[in-house]
């Protein structure tokens, strides 16, 4: 009973450790997917941003609102003012909702989204600065970005991952533990007949003949009874 109980623990502490592991590495590649798509609407925002256009800002938005798990998406100018809002709000409660970033970054994190904010600016710094330039003048800022996105997929995926590695580990702790019992039978049954032969022996019975069968040991022990 302890040695089952034992393996009970084993195989569940196992399985929530691979788990944890595998939701960590799935968990990491939807907050990369996440930061390049803020990126991406940072970049497909910008025109939109330069001429002040709300209809331009719209059709990036829509597309990228349309995005699997995408709650919410806002363009905003330089002044912080919103040139298009779509969706659900992309601005957190409480003080995170005041981060303006000068870089892409994930402003919070909560149990069922991220909220992500990025910078836009008029002038990409991959751009060759002109040789008449004395210097390569600092990107100008337009505005920004922010894009709300949910967590259903990657909980989903968290339950999948919890239900597979529970039942693989379940099943392989199930068939570790017959197979222990399989070679427990194995030592245990030759010992239990020996012992009947040796009962019968002993109770005056003539003739009792142990069976060779099982380990050596217990092969070796049959074989002293019969002599």
């Amino acid at each position: 009973m302890t040695f089952t109980c034992g393996l009970l623990v084993i195989s569940l502490l196992s399985s929530f450790g691979i788990s944890a592991l595998s939701y960590g590495v799935v968990r990491d590649k939807w907050l990369a997917q996440g930061r390049q798509s803020t990126e991406a609407f940072a970049a497909q925002s910008a025109l939109a941003l330069l001429y002040a256009s709300r209809e331009n800002a719209e059709e990036p938005a829509k597309r990228f609102l349309s995005s699997p798990d995408v709650r919410g998406v806002a363009i905003y100018n330089a002044n912080r003012e919103a040139l298009l809002e779509l969706g659900e709000s992309t601005q957190p409660a409480g003080s995170a909702a005041s981060v303006w970033p000068e870089a892409l970054q994930l402003v919070e994190e909560t149990e069922q989204a991220w909220f992500f904010a990025a910078p836009v600016f008029a002038r990409s710094g991959g751009e060759q600065a002109s040789p008449f330039e004395a210097q390569t003048p600092s990107p100008e800022l337009i505005g920004y970005v922010r894009l709300a996105i949910g967590k259903q997929s990657l909980l989903a995926m968290k339950r999948q991952i919890q239900f597979v590695t529970l039942l693989v580990s379940g099943g392989a702790a199930l068939v570790f533990f017959v197979f222990l019992l399989a070679m427990a039978r194995r030592l245990t049954l030759p010992i239990q007949q020996l012992a009947k032969r040796m009962g019968r022996a002993s109770a005056g019975e003539k003739k009792v003949r142990a069976k060779l069968a099982g380990p050596r040991d217990i092969t070796d022990m049959g074989a002293a009874f019969n002599a």
